[in-house]
Order: C-alpha cells, then sequence, then structure tokens
C-alpha cells in the first residue's frame, strides 16, 4: 500500500497528478481532508483532478476538535461577544487560520474536553457547518466490494481499544462509515460549502 506525502500548497489545495493516473487496486489510497475533496471546488480557478470521478471515497476516519481562542486579556470571553466587538471595532482585529477556505476557515464543533464552550450555532442561529474531516480515498472507479472490504478493516481497526484511545488522544473523535455513507457526505458538504462560499464572497485562493 503507498501513501503520498504532504505537498505544499494553500491550505491543502494541491492534490497529488499522479493519483489519477493510479489503477483502482486498493493498493495505492489517499489520506484526503475538506480541503481537496469539498472545498477546492469552490475556491481553486484551475481544477487538475475531478474529487468525485476520480477518487472513490472509501471512510471518514476521525474529526478534530477546532476552536476559536484569543488571549486571556482580550474583553470578549465568548463568540456573541466577540462579534459585537468586533461590528463596534471595525478593522482593528486580526486573526490567523490555517487558510483562507480552509476547513478551520469555516467548521464549528463542540468538544467532550471543553463542555463548557460554546459552538458557533449557538451566537449566529442557522449556521450549518461543514464537518473538518481526515477521510481515506482510493483512486476512481474501484470495485465496490473492494471499496467496502477496505473501508471495513480500516474502521474495525480505528475501533480496536488501544488504537481508539490514541486517536482520541490527540483530540480527535473516531468516525468511520462505509463508503456509500461517505460518498453521500461528500456531495452533500460540497453543496454546503458552495453556499458558504457564495454567501461570504470568498474568492479562489489559486
Amino acid at each position: 500500500m503507498k501513501w503520498y506525502s504532504d505537498r505544499v500548497g494553500s491550505p491543502g489545495f494541491q492534490l497529488p497528478p499522479m493519483f489519477k493516473t493510479k489503477l483502482p487496486t486498493g493498493y495505492t489510497l489517499f489520506g484526503a481532508t475538506p480541503n481537496t475533496q469539498t472545498i477546492r471546488p469552490h475556491l481553486a480557478r484551475v481544477n487538475t483532478l475531478d474529487p468525485v470521478k476520480d477518487f472513490t471515497p472509501l471512510t471518514s476516519l476521525a474529526e478534530p476538535t477546532i476552536v476559536i481562542v484569543a488571549n486571556p486579556a482580550f474583553p470578549p470571553n465568548n463568540l456573541k461577544d466577540l462579534i459585537e466587538y468586533a461590528k463596534a471595532n471595525p478593522g482593528k482585529l486580526s486573526y490567523a487560520t490555517s487558510g483562507i477556505g480552509s476547513s478551520h476557515h469555516l467548521s464549528e464543533r463542540r468538544s467532550t474536553e471543553w463542555p463548557e464552550v460554546g459552538i458557533v450555532s449557538e451566537a449566529v442561529p442557522g449556521f450549518e457547518k461543514p464537518s473538518s474531516w481526515t477521510g481515506l480515498l482510493g483512486p476512481g472507479a474501484m470495485a465496490p466490494a473492494l471499496a467496502r472490504r477496505i473501508a471495513a478493516d480500516v474502521v474495525k481497526t480505528m475501533n480496536e481499544p488501544k488504537t481508539k484511545a490514541r486517536i482520541e488522544g490527540a483530540d480527535f473523535t473516531v468516525r468511520g462509515n462505509t463508503p456509500e455513507e461517505f460518498a453521500a457526505q461528500l456531495r452533500r458538504e460540497t453543496e454546503l460549502v458552495g453556499r458558504i462560499v457564495k454567501t461570504a464572497g470568498i474568492q479562489p485562493t489559486e
């Protein structure tokens, strides 16, 4: 089995071009994030790979905790206060993310480690987030039976006590689903990201 190493690019948008030429035998797999599969189609001026045709979704692996943090001396202590402060002080705040259009730029979720910390939708009614999963994909046109077998083996391994403990110890939540469920998830989130990008007026980054 071959894994491609990380490649430099705007928030993970650089897909390995050679992946398109690989046969769907199950020996070449791609560890993906929303940046490459659901966000890139809306924020790249040129897409050399089709995130639907050129990949076979296998399973969602895990999802990290993403939080907004600030210096303790910063006056607001929750998101509602932060929004009000930003409106009252236009142009005076600065922030950092992993990149424009990245999943960190668009997402929210509540952590079981910090139950007292609110989520975006509590301060912004109607807010719907795209998830920030890490997933596993194969080359396009992989046989369904092979895709299901690989996914089942991976999900089984992730849920073994020692493996799950290590994943959760890094503040990730173990997910795991079938290829069909993961494909449906990608379709939903691609549509959601498209609405967010359009509403926010986010422009292509490359």
